[in-house]
């Protein structure tokens, strides 16, 4: 069994991966910002578990810079 909140800080599709290789199948997400010019990545905030599935709570941050 692994701490759910080690995933707390990577990107969502990163932190799906993760938890999909550690037998977790059932993944959803939940955007919990609105959408920014300039914002590219979506980092995981929090994560709930339930019985049947772990959501994570995803925001967008500005983490790499976008050429225009």
């Amino acid at each position: 069994m692994i701490d759910l909140n080690s995933v707390i800080g990577l990107e969502e599709k990163v932190a799906k991966k993760f938890l999909k290789k550690n037998g977790y199948n059932n993944i959803q997400s939940i955007n919990n910002s609105k959408h920014v010019e300039g914002c590219d990545d979506l980092i995981v905030c929090g994560v709930r578990k339930n019985e049947e599935s772990i959501t994570l709570i995803c925001g967008e941050f500005q983490l790499k810079l976008k050429e225009q």
